[in-house]
Order: structure tokens, then sequence, then C-alpha cells
């Protein structure tokens, strides 16, 4: 049995004592006062119920009798093998984490108080204001210690307000998107620790709506996560042409719809529903220019066309960095993704051309692009210091010392769409916080 697990027994024991010895009393405690909870499950898929109360535990329970004792003065000190949590208890974050974890944890009131030397794993609410902290020389010196020791640090719900702090803690410029209704999907190849147990299919979240048409297709949801770092994919965070430069309705060019420009780097694949589509009698450009949000140098192309019931894609042309030499690609009349090698240039825009296309003879007189990717290169360091756990950055390990940071961008909203992504979130928290807890017994 290790240290966690030892101190779980124990807190159980403890939760039964205080149940039997004061079940003729209430023991209330002032809001803001540290607590050990013990997570409770409401074991049901309708995000309608209401949330069962977590059992709680007052650690420093007055023996005067007094009902609300004051709050203790200074910082708090984690029992050994606690998890630490620093966030807003009765915001979202909070009561979805009493949901979510079957397992004992303390509140504590300020982020430093959560990094226990020792303690195998925090989770911390990744505030402008905290990350401010842990760039400071106390907040370095701290975390540095926790990871070193082989603590990991979930910072949980990174915004751009916060995005140049964080940058600074981890070593790595990154940027950063709003999350759309996209594919996220295991990295199938890994076998990194912190997702064991990962099952793929809590990763596809859905409205429960389908997208019409004759062939419904159930749509992604676009609050399953917040934002998203990027990897050295840069295609998702490139400033696509308006509806009009397409002579497409605006209600034609929302997501989830063919016409949309966007669902040319949603990464999904599998129906032509997600498909970006061409209409050539309507005289829509098979030429269009993407804009970088900065400077990148780029070193690989890739395109999976829809080749299965449209015309078929034959050439493409890419204009980058020197507007005199563009790069002519073969496309392949097959329905996958084909990856081409490019010269490497510096550049802040690309232009993309369909040069030339097979007619097919079935259907409309249409082009379909179902996803594009846009590889900028990456140093030797990066890919050392940002391991991301999914396809998309949503859920990022940056290693430090035996442990690290978890970078978690799970979005926790009042209602779901569909009463599973909230079991489905429930999932994930629960095995990556275990998978943190055990990484250094694994």
């Amino acid at each position: 049995m290790n240290r966690y697990k030892a101190v779980t027994f124990i807190l159980a024991l403890m939760v039964c004592f205080s149940v039997c010895s004061c079940s003729k009393s209430e023991d209330k405690s002032k809001d803001g006062d540290s607590k050990v909870t013990s997570g409770q499950n409401n074991g049901g898929d309708n995000n309608d119920d209401p949330v069962k109360p977590p059992v709680e535990i007052d650690p420093a329970k007055p023996k005067n009798g007094v009902e609300n004792p004051p709050k203790p003065v200074g910082p708090i000190s984690l029992p050994s093998g606690m998890l630490g949590v620093c966030l807003d208890r009765d915001g979202l974050m909070g009561r979805f984490l009493s949901e979510a974890l079957l397992l004992p944890y303390m509140h504590v009131e300020k982020p430093f108080e959560a990094l226990k030397v020792g303690n195998p794993a925090a989770i911390i609410e990744a505030t402008p204001e905290t990350l401010k902290l842990f760039t400071g020389k106390e907040g370095k010196s701290k975390l540095k210690a926790y990871t070193d020791a082989g603590g990991w640090a979930m910072l949980w719900s990174l915004t751009p307000e916060g995005l140049a702090d964080f940058n600074k803690i981890v070593g790595v410029d990154h940027i950063l998107r709003p999350f759309e209704a996209e594919e996220v999907d295991r990295i199938l190849a890994s076998k990194e620790p912190l997702v064991k147990g990962l099952k793929r299919r809590w990763l596809f979240m859905e409205t429960g709506l389908d997208s019409g048409g004759d062939v419904p297709v159930l749509m992604r949801v676009d609050n399953a996560w917040s934002y998203v770092v990027d990897y050295d994919e840069i295609a998702p965070f490139c400033k696509f042409p308006n509806a009009k430069y397409w002579n497409a309705a605006p209600e034609e060019s929302i997501p989830g719809q063919p016409h949309c420009p966007r669902s040319m780097v949603n990464g999904l694949v599998n129906n032509w529903r997600w498909a970006f589509l061409i209409r050539l009698d309507r005289n829509e450009p098979t030429k269009w220019t993407i804009e970088l949000p900065r400077a990148e140098t780029l070193e690989q192309f890739s395109i999976h066309p829809q080749a299965g019931i449209w015309h078929k894609i034959s050439e493409i042309h890419l204009t980058y960095g020197d507007e005199t030499k563009p790069v002519v690609l073969a496309i392949s009349a097959i329905d996958e993704r084909q990856d081409y090698d490019i010269p490497v240039r510096k550049t802040e825009k690309l232009t993309i051309e369909i040069a030339k296309w097979q007619k097919t003879g079935k259907g409309q007189n249409i082009i379909g692009v179902m996803n594009l990717w846009i590889k900028a290169k990456r140093s030797k360091e990066f890919y050392k210091k940002v391991i991301p756990l999914l396809t998309t950055g949503v859920l990022v390990k940056y290693p430090m010392g035996k442990g690290g940071i978890v970078l978690n961008q799970m979005q926790i909203v009042a209602i779901e769409d569909s009463s599973r992504n909230r079991t489905f979130k429930r999932e994930i928290m629960t095995k990556l916080v275990e998978n943190m807890i055990n990484y250094n017994d694994q």
C-alpha cells in the first residue's frame, strides 16, 4: 500500500468516527475554512440531478462546543499524502470536483498551500492572479521544490489573460485559441502514464442533435474544453477568409455547415458532412490565403481530400515565403490523409490553390476538402518541454524534475448539451487525477 492509499484509508476511518460521534449534533463552519472532502459521485447521467453534498470533516473541530470556530491564522498545512485543491469550492469547477472525485482532498485558500513537498498531486485554478504568483521568486521556488520531489500540479483553465505568465512558468512561447466543435482523441501510439485507462469514447462529446440532411450526423460540442494551446500543428490557429469571400450566405458558414471554412481544420474526417465544400457552379474560389497568428517556419503540409463523392483533387499549389516559387503538390485520388514535406520557409501567410481536379461525373459540380494540416517547425527543446496528452492541446504535460505540470482546459458549464458529456468529464477528471497520484508508482 503506497503512502497516498494509506492516508485515504485513515481518512475514511475518520469519516466513519465523525459520523458516529456527531449524530446528535451539527458541525458547521464558516465559508473559507479548510476542510477534508471526500467527493461523492451522484451516479446519474442526468445533469439536472442535484449534486449530492460531499461528506466533510473539520480538521480543527472545537473542543469548547462553539459551533463556528474562528478561521485558523497563518498558512494551512496539508496532511502528508493529501491532494490539495485551490479553487472556488462554490463555483462550477468546485462543485464539479465534488461530484467527480471519489477520493479525499482538502481545499486551501492560497495556491502555495496546495504544493506540499512530498504529496503526489495538486489541483490549482489557473487564474491570471495565481499564475502571476508563480512567476515571482517565492512561487518559482515552491513550484520547483514540489516538482523536483515528484509532485504533479494541475493548472486548470488557462485563459488569454494569464497566457504570458503561464509561458514564463513552463518556458515555452505558446499561443492560445478558443476551442471549437472539433475532434479530440487519444494519441494512439502514446504510452503516457497520465492518460492510462482513458477511454476514447469519453472524448467524443456531442450535442445530441444531428446536422440535418439525408444522413444524420451528431455534431461535436464547442464547450467540452475552453482554450487550446499550440503544439506544431498550426492550421487551426490561422485566420481564414470570411463567408463573403466564398460567395456563401452567413448562415451557410457557421460551424457544422459544409460551407464553413473552419471545417477544413476541425480534424473531423469520418463523414462528408464535416467536409468543406467548394461549389464550382456558384463561382466559389479554389484559391485562398490564410493568415498565421505569427511568423512561423513551415515544414509540412497535409490534406485529406473528399474523393469519395465529388471531383478528385489532383494538384495543389502552395505559395509562402517566396512569391516567385510556388510549391506544386501532386494529390492522389484517395479518400485519406496525405502528408507532404515542403521547403522550409518562414512566413506569416500561406496561399492555397486547388489547381487541378478530375471530374467524376457523379453528383454535383463540387470539390470537397475533409481537412488540412500545416506543421510548423519546433526546436528539440520544445518537444522535451511540451508533451501533448491528446490530439488537441487541451491536456498537456510539462515535465519538471521528477514531476511537472499538467495543463487541463476542461470547461465546466452549468448545463451540458447532453447529460452524457457531464459523465464523460467526470470520468476524464477522475482518471487524470488518479494517474497524477500514482505516477511515480507505475
